[in-house]
């Protein structure tokens, strides 16, 4: 789950369908939450990732990651704008969208966008993680509590447990999160 993207990269590189389809799996969810955030209509979120994903894999033979040049995160990003731009244009060709007036692809509205998003990718991927190797029940109340926002007092009762084992269980994930959040930011400051 944790390959290191690096590694993944590489793979790719050398043309890996194991790493492929890792790197698909671990970046789909971010391009489609983009897609949202800036006005892609859902119809359209298999077209955007089909376009990001052909293009990266054009350029994985001439593509050399270079940390001193800039995080991936950010090359990423741009392909992903780039991508979300193209679409747009093809589909005001084909008269099928209007063109949008909002600011959503402009560079610096953009990157803060994206930060955003991937902030929250890697809480997911995070999350992810944690429910391979926590008990189900125990992610379970987490989300319903914590991403949910049912009260921790409606969880026990409706779960026929006690409050003390919801706010251990959400203890459990939450520190397993923390754990996994900081070694996919490690990962990262790694690659710089």
């Amino acid at each position: 789950m944790f390959t290191t993207r690096p590694t993944l990269l590489a793979g790719i590189k050398k043309g890996d369908n194991v790493s492929w389809y890792q790197f698909r799996d671990m970046y789909r969810p971010l391009i489609f939450h983009c897609a949202e955030q800036t006005g892609v209509p859902a119809s359209d979120f298999l077209e955007l990732e089909q376009e990001v994903l052909v293009t990266f894999f054009k350029a994985r033979e001439t593509f050399e990651y270079d940390p001193k040049k800039g995080k991936f995160r950010t090359y990423f990003g741009s392909l992903v704008r780039n991508c979300i731009a193209q679409l747009r244009r093809n589909h005001q060709k084909d008269n099928r969208i209007p063109l949008s007036s909002d600011d959503s692809l402009s560079e610096n509205s953009f990157e803060r966008q994206w930060e955003e998003e991937w902030e929250q990718h890697i809480f997911w991927l995070a999350l992810i993680r944690a429910r391979t190797e926590l008990l189900k029940k125990e992610v379970e109340i987490f989300e319903l509590c914590d991403i949910k926002g049912v009260a921790p007092a409606v969880v026990a009762s409706s779960l026929k447990i006690s409050l003390a084992t919801v706010y251990n269980y959400r203890k459990r994930v939450l520190e397993m999160l923390r754990k996994y959040v900081n070694e996919l930011k490690a990962m990262e400051i790694q690659e710089k």
